[in-house]
């Protein structure tokens, strides 16, 4: 089910939630299923509600049989975190914990496969797609000052509006491609193959961001 709050004071930008149960009309915050992370939610702006109505229809279908799925609820749950906390060092954290949320499988892949599969999924061609890398090398460098207190990094350097948009950018992507390969195995082999996949890049892309093209 979906459900939204009411967020006058972000104009079209909308608090919504999604559950496998039925929820209350006015409840903001649902779960996105069992899980000791508790409830999780998103900010979007309308236009965005298709991609999270087909997740939803998804989840209603297949949520038992499909566990990666707590992954999106993590990264979600954390994305929604960064909204309520005011230290912007503090939002970068919660930012790259959704983010890895989404693109890391397991420990073993590394900061720099992360920004790959960041800058193949969300970069429309390969000049987007090396600059976005170069975005991301940056936040994660503040991100390491920041957690191992390595360094101090003054809060107009961190560009948290800039980072919370790459993570929301992934956010709907990885929605669309798991809806069209799953979210299992799968879907980091796909991702890791994108560079190479160009019809599946576009298809995820047209599905994730079209609306962006008609705000703009």
């Amino acid at each position: 089910m979906l459900a939204t709050g009411d967020m006058p004071h972000e104009g079209k930008t909308i608090r919504v939630a999604i559950s496998s149960d039925a929820i209350e009309p006015d409840t903001s915050i649902a779960s996105l299923g069992p899980s000791e992370h508790g409830h999780y939610c998103y900010k979007l702006d309308l236009a965005e509600l298709p991609a999270f109505c087909a997740f939803r229809d998804y989840l209603e279908d297949n949520l038992e049989s499909t566990r990666q799925v707590h992954r999106l609820g993590i990264a979600l749950e954390y994305f929604d975190f960064s909204f309520n906390v005011k230290r912007p060092e503090h939002q970068v954290v919660d930012l790259f914990i959704s983010l890895e949320a989404l693109l890391k499988n397991g420990l073993k892949d590394s900061s720099t496969l992360v920004g790959t599969r960041l800058s193949n999924l969300i970069g429309k061609d390969d000049a987007e797609g090396r600059a976005i890398f170069g975005q991301y090398k940056v936040f994660f460098h503040n991100r390491c000052d920041i957690v191992h207190g390595t360094g101090m990094v003054r809060n107009q350097d961190l560009n948290v509006p800039g980072l919370r948009e790459l993570v929301r950018k992934t956010i709907l992507a990885v929605m669309v491609l798991g809806l069209n390969v799953g979210f299992d195995t799968e879907f980091f082999r796909a991702v890791d193959a994108l560079a190479q996949n160009n019809q599946l890049k576009r298809t995820v892309q047209e599905q994730a961001f079209s609306h962006e093209e008609r705000i703009n």
